[in-house]
């Protein structure tokens, strides 16, 4: 059963424990440990774990790899970026350090756009271009109440964007979590939306 497993695993990892006390350079071991704390939900842990093993061997590209994986799901895209590119600086073909490293470039200059996009609102709030760029951005991440807010404050600060008005008429209409579902301020945006575009749009007629 299940308890029984999670016996199990605990006493593997107690076993590892004390296999690294006598052999502390198997990082086998260390990346098995790393990645039973992970799974646990022990997230600082199973990153410990990692960077301790990288004091011990350093030139280990999978170590790197795993650390900077792990620092990834967690957030912390500088520190991933650095272990993924020196892990392939160690091991130019190790399988997906490309690929991973672009995604966390890619999630880096975007976490910094956001940064920046959030600090020039804070000092002018009058910015409809950037809260229209930051609603795409929470859209795309699946916060509608976000992106709602930030779409619905460009449209006050610029009515006449029917791109907008379409958006928030099928986010608000179509969205399944009923406490963002709104049917009438739907219509209402919708309704708004083909009378600015004079009924021509297609994609506003449509929603």
């Amino acid at each position: 059963n299940i308890m029984q497993q999670m016996s199990k695993e605990d006493q593997a990892v107690e076993f590892w424990q004390k296999s690294l006390e006598i052999e502390p350079d198997q990082m086998l071991l260390h990346n098995s440990i790393a990645r039973y704390f992970y799974q646990k939900g022990q997230k600082d842990r199973a990153v410990e774990q990692l960077e301790n093993a990288l004091t011990i061997k350093p030139d280990s590209a999978e170590v790197h790899f795993n650390l900077a994986s792990m620092l990834f799901r967690k957030g912390d895209l500088s520190k991933a970026i650095e272990h993924y590119e020196t892990a392939i600086e160690l091991n130019p073909e190790l399988p997906g350090a490309q690929e991973k490293l672009q995604a966390a470039q890619k999630q880096k200059k975007l976490q910094d756009a956001i940064s920046s996009w959030q600090k020039a609102l804070k000092e002018n709030p009058q910015q409809p271009d950037l809260h229209k760029k930051l609603g795409a951005v929470f859209y795309n991440q699946r916060d509608m109440k976000q992106a709602i807010y930030h779409w619905e404050t460009a449209i006050q600060l610029q009515p006449d964007q029917v791109d907008l008005l379409n958006n928030l008429g099928w986010i608000l209409a179509t969205c399944p979590d009923e406490k963002v579902r709104n049917p009438q301020k739907a219509i209402a945006y919708a309704k708004q939306a083909c009378e600015l575009g004079q009924f021509n749009k297609p994609e506003s007629l449509d929603t």
